[in-house]
């Protein structure tokens, strides 16, 4: 029996034995009338030695216990803080002995009076002790030491018990929202809820989580945004409304992103983008002050001062100043040799405008530390914005930059529904050229503008990062109290592979591509059966694996594919267990796919397959894309690809990175690798 699981039937025993002593472990309710907090500030003057007549009662967990004989001291720790406490046996002999089945972790209630400990310490001495909660499992001594940071985040309600820091971060997340909320209702704004489930999705670019309504079979989707349906209301009537609430997007997670995060959107009536920008600003300023008291954050080493006003500058002059190049003087094909030079790939129609916001995006963002408005957005990305007063090529949106990031993103909002047909119209052809980031057609949308929509202006406020900028935290899963979690480690095997070192029956090299043409017809499928072995061939060497046998699994993993695609890969591992191929062929096969065999890779071919199988072909779909082909493709531009889920969709990114990590490898230190093997390859020139 290990060591947790014999704790945890110590405290069954001692739960068994107060039940027998006729004593509640699990009181309905206590009379609790003081906090630690106040009892250490009311009481901080106190002499050393000295006792007062202060009748308190506290409640809270047991979070440092030292037992003896007839006196005992425990440190009980509730909302606002920890406090010792003492218990003597002569003062409550009947309940000492229950104390005494007390472990860390329980809650009790105490009743007593405060005095100072011959060190100076604040303390309650105990007239009443009451059982309030047998805890059954125990605490971590060094939670936060544990290797595994990620347990922090599925077991955060005990990652608060013992790490007071981070339960404090969403103490000042409340207050953040509250300030949030107190800035915009004292500016005459009006706080409503946009519906969650929505027929079609909008206001924003981003895919969604997809849903069905069984009572009418009819599909829905989790709002990616609010700013359609706060629309509508503007049609109503209202003039200044906000939601802050969370949204939705189907697209993975990492520092900055959760799949489920809070955001604040707003529109005002009869305001325009420069009205917007000095809300966002003193928005910021506001919330800096009341929950710091200055507008200067310390983050990840670097001062940011978000005191109003911020520098405004249009997009294409960022370009220019921050990447030297001045892409309004520049031809079409002008601009998609500067884009080719910087291993910039575009989707859909190819414009001027696109161009200066892919520019932009790659070659500027990360110069953005101090906040800043970048204003004019070129009006091809801005299906929702007006076109600017003096130079229609680009829209009145401004997106705000701190520390690299977007926190926010404003219009002067197209209030004209012709206008607003013809830009969704521009979209749908986008869409039609390959962009899966195309904002849909939305007809009710376009009803309810026909009946009159006031000029307004919208703002998107990113809350979670404001949070984490605010509060110091570089990571969004130091905000979210249940931030979105991978399966730990998937399912347990249910079926054991032995695995030898022995190679008998391996069939040679013609005679597997023999048997991969005989069973696969089609031409990608062969290319990628080969990529894939090319490249594992090559890390036979680094993992000192036979190389014939490396290469002949990588040919052979998707054997069963093309002909038996809803069985892949059951029937190609009957197959391989039929000719009597050997063991570690077999079960890289069967692991490569372990969500259905439930074999985890085991071997370090097993793990290399994984890692090489879909991110051959995540790779071969963006050097389709590129200008250039293969080559000189860079992590940076394939990581973007990796994370965009709408871009080839259909391969799997957490069986990469289920594989990489199991190599235990870099990243980007693995892409260069694979990229350096298949742009040797004849069929890839």
């Amino acid at each position: 029996m290990d060591s947790e699981h014999r704790l945890i039937k110590e405290r069954k025993n001692k739960l068994n034995e107060l039940v027998s002593w006729g004593v509640n472990p699990y009181p309905y309710s206590f009379d609790k009338t003081h906090y630690a907090s106040d009892i250490l500030e009311k009481n901080k003057g106190l002499e050393n030695g000295t006792s007062t007549k202060q009748k308190v009662a506290i409640a809270g967990r047991i979070v440092s216990l030292r037992q003896m004989g007839k006196a005992s001291f425990f440190e009980l720790q509730d909302k606002s803080g920890k406090i010792q406490v003492y218990i003597r046996r002569d003062d409550v002999p009947d309940q000492y002995k229950i104390f005494k089945k007390c472990d860390m972790g329980d809650f009790v209630g105490i009743k007593g009076h405060v005095f100072a400990t011959n060190t100076g310490e604040i303390s309650v001495h105990t007239d009443e002790f009451e059982f309030l909660v047998k805890g059954l499992r125990p605490l971590p001594e060094k939670f936060h030491g544990l290797k595994d940071i990620e347990l922090r985040y599925r077991k955060r309600y005990v990652d608060f018990v013992v790490n007071p820091k981070a339960k404090a971060v969403f103490v000042k997340r409340a207050k953040i929202l509250k300030f949030i909320r107190e800035f915009l209702d004292d500016k005459g704004f009006i706080e409503v809820q946009t519906p969650i489930l929505q027929p079609l999705y909008g206001g924003g670019h981003a895919r969604p989580f997809i849903t069905k309504i069984n009572a009418w079979d009819m599909t829905m989707y989790l709002r990616i945004a609010y700013e359609i349906y706060l629309k509508k209301l503007m049609v109503g009537g209202f003039e200044k409304i906000y939601d802050l609430s969370s949204c939705f997007r189907n697209e993975g997670s990492d520092k900055t992103h959760n799949p489920e995060f809070a955001m604040m959107e707003l529109q005002w009536a009869y305001a325009d983008y420069n009205d917007n920008m000095k809300l966002t600003e003193d928005m910021w300023e506001y919330v800096a002050k009341k929950l710091n008291g200055t507008t200067k954050l310390d983050f990840a080493g670097k001062e940011i001062d978000v005191k109003a006003p911020w520098p405004r500058i249009r997009m294409v002059d960022a370009v220019k100043k921050f990447a030297k190049i001045d892409a309004e003087k520049l031809s079409v094909d002008e601009l998609k040799n500067v884009l080719k030079k910087h291993n910039i790939e575009y989707v859909g129609k190819f414009s001027k405008g696109l161009a200066i916001s892919m520019l932009f995006e790659e070659l500027c963002e990360d110069s953005l530390i101090q906040p800043i408005h970048i204003t004019d957005h070129p009006v091809e990305i801005c299906p929702l914005a007006k076109p600017c007063r003096n130079d229609k090529r680009y829209a009145e949106r401004c997106e705000s930059f701190i520390n690299t990031w977007e926190v926010g993103n404003l219009y002067s909002e197209i209030n004209d529904p012709v206008l607003q047909r013809k830009m969704f119209e521009d979209q749908l052809e986008h869409e039609k050229a390959g962009n899966d980031e195309a904002h849909p057609m939305d007809e009710d949308f376009l009803e309810a503008m026909e009946y009159g929509m006031p000029p307004n202006s919208g703002n998107g406020i990113g809350v979670d990062r404001m949070i984490m900028l605010l509060t110091g935290q570089e990571s969004i899963r130091d905000i979210i109290l249940f931030p979105t979690m991978k399966p730990v480690g998937g399912s347990k095997p249910v079926k054991k592979v032995t695995i030898s070192d022995d190679l008998t029956g391996l069939p040679s090299r013609d005679d597997a591509l023999t048997l991969l043409k005989k069973h696969v017809k089609d031409t990608y499928q062969l290319l990628h059966a080969k990529m894939v072995a090319t490249v594992l061939e090559a890390m036979a060497d680094k993992y000192k694996g036979n190389k014939d046998l490396w290469y002949i699994t990588g040919l052979l993993h998707d054997l069963d594919f093309y002909e038996n695609p809803e069985d892949h890969p059951l029937v190609s591992l009957k197959l391989f267990e039929d000719k009597k191929y050997p063991a570690q062929l077999v079960h890289a096969v069967a692991a490569h796919y372990f969500k259905k065999t439930k074999i985890m890779p085991a071997t370090d071919l097993a793990k290399a397959l994984l890692s090489v199988d879909e991110i051959v072909g995540l790779m071969y779909a963006y050097s389709k894309m590129r200008p250039t082909g293969w080559e000189g493709m860079k992590v940076k531009g394939f990581k973007k690809k990796f994370k965009d889920k709408t871009f080839a969709a259909a391969i799997d990114r957490d069986d990469i990175d289920y594989g990489i990590k199991a190599l235990g490898v870099d990243f980007g230190e693995h892409v260069n690798y694979v990229v350096s093997i298949l742009i040797e390859m004849e069929e890839l020139k």
